[in-house]
């Protein structure tokens, strides 16, 4: 009998942990909060030209103007329509159609929608989701726009994307953390107020629990140059948002590890 690959085994025997008889239940695709597999569920969908959620795409601003210089106007029934980009709200704009031989104001419509319960456009904080995601910052941003030729938003605008998702995802966190608390007690079949000291570990992808450390913060790096470190304005400025700083660690790199364990035990 032929010997089975290492990583076939190690395969096994991670299924054999995600389905432990010590709990009532079995992991499946359909019950973790896994990325990877909405992933896979968004690229397995057809895609067609009709879609609930906007499609994003790239376009040459003169080959949109070239389309519209072939319809007629509604009022003088001539191919006279301009378009023109209107006021800019980040990646976001204003189209505004226009006749030149009647100087009529034929539509204006936005390039991108607002999100609901904000006055941010939807592109700009994808945009700065997307490069969150990839561990790039403003400056990457940047020098990608100049290298598709399209003009950026500016810093204060990124700033302001980024504390929405940042909001967001703490909502997110706590929404997703608290359904795996309570998949947890129902699979233990523990009372709500009865802690739960002892779980199996297994590979379904739940984050029971978890600290962030951090030994920089950018703020304060960016105004430790900007002010300089032992200036009076920086001790102000300090001051001021000492409570904001990222900083929670001033120990070694290697001893977070133990430093967040510490934390997590003695909740």
């Amino acid at each position: 009998m032929p010997r089975l690959k290492r990583r076939n085994h190690s395969a096994q025997m991670n299924n054999k942990r995600c389905c432990s008889d010590s709990v009532n239940t079995c992991v499946t695709e359909e019950n973790i909060f896994d990325p990877n597999i909405r992933i896979k569920q968004l690229l397995s969908t057809e895609k067609t030209g009709h879609s609930e959620m906007g499609n994003f795409i790239i376009v040459n601003f003169k080959q949109i103007s070239k389309m519209f210089m072939k319809l007629k106007c509604p009022d003088c029934y001539k191919q006279t329509l301009k378009l023109a980009l209107g006021n800019k709200v980040g990646f976001s704009y204003v189209l505004n159609l226009t006749c030149s031989s009647c100087a009529e104001n034929v539509c204006a419509i936005e390039t991108s929608n607002e999100r609901q319960g904000n006055t941010v456009p939807d592109i700009n904080l994808r945009i700065a989701q997307a490069f969150s995601n990839i561990g790039k910052g403003y400056s990457a941003i940047e020098k990608f726009c100049m290298a598709v030729n399209v003009s950026p938003f500016s810093s204060r605008t990124y700033s302001k994307c980024i504390k929405l998702l940042h909001t967001a995802y703490g909502i997110a966190a706590e929404t997703l953390q608290s359904e795996v608390h309570r998949e947890v007690r129902k699979a233990y079949e523990a009372p709500t107020d009865v802690p739960v000291v002892d779980i199996s570990v297994s590979f379904d992808g739940y984050v029971i629990d978890f600290e962030v450390m951090c030994k920089v913060c950018r703020n304060c790096s960016v105004a430790k140059r900007e002010l300089g470190e032992s200036s009076a304005e920086y001790d102000i400025w300090f001051e001021g948002r000492r409570k904001d700083c990222d900083v929670n660690h001033y120990g070694s790199s290697t001893s977070m590890e133990m430093e967040a364990a510490l934390i997590l035990w003695e909740r």
